[in-house]
Formats: structure tokens, C-alpha cells, sequence
């Protein structure tokens, strides 16, 4: 499995030196149609790791509320490098993803948004979203659509 150690000298991945070069994103501060054109700028001007913070009292202003919408939709956030076609080999992803990072996932995952962003439907493979359906996409080793994946907990929140 791939290590990220302290040295005296500073970081080491897998036994080579690694300079962190960070920045942050403070996703809920910025229009969601703007995330990709930051991380995409943050990587031309030689960031290699994007630092958010999570702002929970936002999130969850209310016990029993938990909101994902619009600026505050973290899952879509973590979702845009894959959208970028981000190969499975790219430095650092198998720290995230584990030895044998599903390249799959990036390539249907990258199609399905270029597919939309052309056509505004991307694919076959995924329902259109209705009320009544909720298709949703499940981004695994083998992605594939369910309807209403997470009805019960949806219930749950509405009482």
C-alpha cells in the first residue's frame, strides 16, 4: 500500500520526496458552475493538493436537517477530478483509492460528463432523473444506475 511518511528532510510517497504544494478551496464560497475552472486553475499554477473546509454548522443548521444543495454540494465537489478524466495512475490516487485504482471508474465517469455537457444526457446507461424514479448513478468499480438508491434514509430526514 502506498505510504506518506515525515522524514527529517520533509514528506516522502512510497520513498520519494513529495513537496506539498497547497491551496484552498472554500467550495460553499464559491458559485458551483465556478469549482471546476478554480481546481483547473489551481493545477496550472502548480498546486498539488486542494485543502476545503467543510463548514457542518452550514451543512447542518438544524438536528435532523442536512443539506447538499446548490454551493454546498461536497459529494459533486470530490466527484470533478474523475469528471476530468484524472488518470487512475495520477500521483497521489492510490493513497485515496488503494493499489489498483479503478480506471473504469474515471473513463465512464469523464464520458458521462462530456456526454452531458455536449448533449445534456449523459448516456444510456443512465435514466433520466424524475421525482418519482430518482435514478441516480453509482460511481463504483463498475458503475451502473439505481432507482432511488437512497429512498429510506431520504424518508428518515422527512419524518
Amino acid at each position: 500500500m502506498p505510504r506518506l511518511e515525515v522524514a527529517a528532510d520533509g514528506f516522502r510517497f512510497d520513498d520519494r520526496p513529495l513537496r506539498i504544494i497547497s491551496g484552498g478551496l472554500h467550495y460553499f464560497r464559491i458559485h458551483l458552475e465556478q469549482w471546476a475552472d478554480r481546481l483547473r486553475k489551481a493545477r496550472l499554477v502548480g498546486l498539488n493538493t486542494i485543502e476545503t473546509y467543510v463548514p457542518w454548522n452550514v451543512h447542518s443548521p438544524h438536528p435532523g436537517e442536512f443539506r447538499l444543495d446548490a454551493g454546498l454540494d461536497l459529494p459533486r465537489l470530490l466527484d470533478l477530478p474523475f469528471a476530468f478524466g484524472l488518470p487512475a495512475d495520477a500521483e497521489g490516487v492510490t493513497a485515496a483509492l488503494g493499489e489498483n485504482p479503478p480506471q473504469r471508474l474515471t473513463d465512464v465517469m469523464h464520458s458521462a460528463w462530456v456526454a452531458f455537457v455536449t448533449d445534456l444526457d449523459p448516456g444510456a446507461g443512465w435514466p433520466r432523473y424524475t421525482t418519482s424514479q430518482r435514478s441516480t448513478m453509482i460511481w463504483d468499480a463498475e458503475p451502473h444506475a439505481e432507482s432511488d438508491p437512497l429512498g429510506p434514509v431520504r424518508e428518515i430526514w422527512l419524518g
